[in-house]
């Protein structure tokens, strides 16, 4: 699987988040958060991979997240549920920090506002990109499907 590097996040970005985390081990298959789910943490993937998925059965429109990635800043800057479900590939190491200490620490620190802004520009770019090649991938299927008839 190739890793998805639009949730990767600049050093500084990553050390400053990472300095108020917890760490952990979770093992392969791991569910880390469910779509719908409430926002209640930002995850930091140290080592291992996650896959990021909208359903769960389907493993083939998942996108993946290595180490250096954050996940949940959507959902944990809009309050909104996570968009996504996100599982473990492998054993991970991952790193925690809790919604409110998240928040806290973007009020504090304008540099890791800025840098978690950056990504999320990133993520939107990404997703963009995405819908477009979507879109001329459905074009050309059904321009196939026409000229066959």
């Amino acid at each position: 699987m190739k890793t998805d590097r639009s949730f990767l996040a600049p050093d500084k970005v990553f050390e400053r988040l990472r300095s108020l985390c917890t760490a952990r081990r979770v093992e392969g298959s791991t569910v880390i958060f469910l779509q719908g789910d409430a926002p209640r943490e930002v995850l930091l993937v140290l080592r291992g991979d996650i896959a990021l998925t909208p359903d769960a059965t389907q493993p083939s429109l998942c996108r993946v997240a290595g180490p250096g990635s954050i996940l949940g800043l959507p959902a944990n800057l809009s309050s909104k549920p996570y968009s996504l479900t996100a599982v473990t590939v492998e054993a991970c190491e991952i790193a925690s920090v809790s919604r409110k200490r998240f928040i806290e620490a973007l009020r504090a620190d304008p540099e890791l506002t800025l840098g978690i802004a950056q990504i999320l520009a990133g993520e939107i770019s990404e997703m963009q990109n995405l819908g477009v090649q979507f879109r001329l991938a459905r074009m050309d299927e059904l321009s196939h499907q026409s000229a066959q008839l």
